[in-house]
Parts: structure tokens; C-alpha cells; sequence
């Protein structure tokens, strides 16, 4: 997770950021959905292969016109460690040798993570330009916040994944994510364009045929 972070930090200076998100979202989704279906007999059915299509199509309505030439190595970063954090969640539930609990699996990732993110901090705080925003309790705040709430959604992931192939859980989840962000937006100034519906009808269609569709 910390060096994720470091690369969602690097990025967003130097890529474009509708690009940068489709290629987080698609590694979120993809790997896990790859290693169930290879490494774990997870069947491949028509529900899966729909849903895998129509979250792709609303990831990709969801690209902006950037600059094409910078920042690969980035988005390769990003999707693949996006990815990786829900292949270590699946390796964890499906490993034979003797382990701590979801809870105590989701309170180490989330000690390590604190730890080597205060490190990160304060490297970055002391490398601070005059003229980038400082740290202020609030930002603390709202990224303690933010990063609370990541973690009991990933100690859901955790228990789900006891009783959901993954292949299953991580398509279903980047539907969702995508659904319900667009929802919170309504809420706030920036409303989402006809663009943005578009990619949110289609994640709805697409996790949907997972819950809908038989075979």
C-alpha cells in the first residue's frame, strides 16, 4: 500500500489522471480475476465474461485526451500494484499453512502501512517547495479518515473473499466503486457529465449480469 502511494504521488504530477484511474481500476480488478481463474479452478461462466467486458467499456468512457507520451511506466506501476493488493488478500485465504485472522491480517497490512507512510510523510515533508500546499491537521484528518474506512473495506474484502471467488468480488467491486462515486457526486458543486452516467449505467449493467445471469 505504501508503495502504491508513492506512486499515486509521483504520477499525479507528471500523467493524466483519467488515464492514471482507468489503469488503477482495471489492475484492481484484473489481477485478482486472472489469478482466480488460473491458479484457483475459478470457473470462467457467461456472468463473469459480461460483467468483465461492461466494466471495461465504462472505465474506458471514462478516459480524457492527454498526453500520450509521458508517464507508461506509471500506469504499469499502478495497475499492477493496485492489483497486487487484492492477489496477497486471495493468497492469504487460500495458503495452507497456519495463520492469524482476517482481522489481524487487515491490522498488520494496516500497522506496516501506517509506519512506512510516516516515514514517506516526513521525507516529503522535508522536501516541501515554497509553493506547494502545506500539511495541515485537516488533510491529517481527512486522510486518517480516508484511510480508516479503506481499511474495514478491505477487512470485508478479506471475509468475502472466504465465500466469493475472486473472480467474482473484484469485477463486482469496480462496478460499484464507479456507481457509487458518481452518486456522492451529485451531492457536491461539480455534477457528473452525460460521459460520466454513461460509464455508470454500464458498470451497473455489468455487475448486475453478475447477479442476473445463470450461467
Amino acid at each position: 500500500n505504501t508503495r502504491l502511494t508513492f506512486h499515486k504521488l509521483a504520477t499525479l504530477n507528471s500523467i493524466n489522471i483519467s488515464l492514471y484511474s482507468l489503469f488503477s481500476m482495471l489492475g484492481g480488478m484484473a489481477l485478482p480475476f486472472a489469478q482466480g481463474i488460473i491458479f484457483y479452478d475459478e470457473k470462467i461462466t457467461v456472468a463473469k465474461v459480461i460483467c468483465v467486458i461492461f466494466i471495461c467499456a465504462a472505465l474506458a468512457c471514462t478516459v480524457t485526451r492527454g498526453d500520450k507520451s509521458r508517464g507508461y511506466v506509471y500506469y504499469i506501476g499502478v495497475f499492477v500494484l493496485n492489483g497486487t493488493s487484492g492477489v496477497l488478500s486471495k493468497l492469504f485465504n487460500e495458503l495452507p499453512y497456519e495463520k492469524t485472522s482476517a482481522a489481524g491480517y487487515t491490522f498488520w497490512i494496516s500497522a506496516c502501512t501506517l509506519v512506512l507512510s510516516g516515514v514517506l510523510w516526513l521525507a516529503l515533508a522535508s522536501r516541501r517547495a515554497e509553493d506547494e500546499p502545506k500539511f495541515t491537521l485537516t488533510n491529517c484528518a481527512v486522510g486518517a479518515i480516508n484511510g480508516g474506512m479503506n481499511r474495514i473495506a478491505n477487512f470485508l474484502l478479506v471475509i468475502a473473499l472466504m465465500k466469493v471467488d475472486a473472480s467474482v468480488q473484484y469485477p463486482a467491486v469496480t462496478g460499484g466503486v464507479m456507481i457509487v462515486s458518481t452518486l456522492i457526486c451529485f451531492f457536491g458543486e461539480r455534477k457528473p457529465s452525460k460521459k460520466e452516467l454513461v460509464a455508470v449505467a454500464l458498470a451497473f449493467v455489468g455487475t448486475l449480469a453478475l447477479f442476473v445471469i445463470p450461467i
